[in-house]
């Protein structure tokens, strides 16, 4: 399996077998699978655990880049779980941008 986290809060654990995809969100008992193209560096959406594939492209969370998402219903759904994370790396991404 493979740990998703932002900063202290785990987004989910992914369990991959041969191509199938299986993501299990740590805010929910929401178990969702699928066949996906194995690759080591694909982006999974934060809040729903679609792969960004060919026709999904995934877009970062604006203010802190580190999750991404495939739709803007799933970046509101998410926001409560992200949001302590978010606001707390966006300030690091601020801070290292006045002070270079």
């Amino acid at each position: 399996g493979k740990d998703f986290s932002v900063g202290d809060i785990s987004v989910g654990v992914v369990f991959r077998s041969g191509g199938a995809v299986t993501l299990l969100s740590s805010s929910s008992s929401t178990m969702m699978s699928g066949v996906v193209e194995e690759s080591d560096d694909m982006m999974y959406c934060a809040a729903c655990g679609t792969a960004g594939i060919d026709e999904i492209k995934l877009k970062d969370c604006s203010a802190c880049k580190l999750v991404k998402y495939c739709n803007v219903q799933c970046q509101k759904d998410h926001r409560p779980q992200h949001k302590r994370a978010c606001k707390k790396r966006a300030a690091e991404l601020r801070d290292e941008i006045l002070f270079k």
